[in-house]
């Protein structure tokens, strides 16, 4: 494991944005009856997943995210960085 250390730095918070949609895993295609899928879910926990809408991506996000982020740090987008 890396360890690095960085002085005089702050999280001041952290954001993070899914996309709304939700997908239940029990009706893909993958799985031929309701045996498999529930022994995937027992196995990985995976019982549902978040979906992009058509045209959606990451980078929109992680946009999202940071419009957030900025917002409830109460910190313009035209700043330095400078707190």
């Amino acid at each position: 494991m890396a360890i690095q250390e960085i002085g005089d730095v702050e999280i001041c918070g952290f954001a993070a944005c899914v996309p709304s949609k939700i997908e239940e895993n029990e009706h893909l295609d993958l799985f031929q009856n309701f045996g498999q899928y529930e022994k995937f879910a027992l196995h990985t926990g995976v019982e549902r997943r978040r979906v992009a809408s058509e045209g959606q991506t990451a980078s929109d996000l992680c946009l999202e995210a940071a419009e957030k982020l900025l917002k409830e740090l109460g910190w313009e987008k035209e700043d330095n960085g400078s707190i």
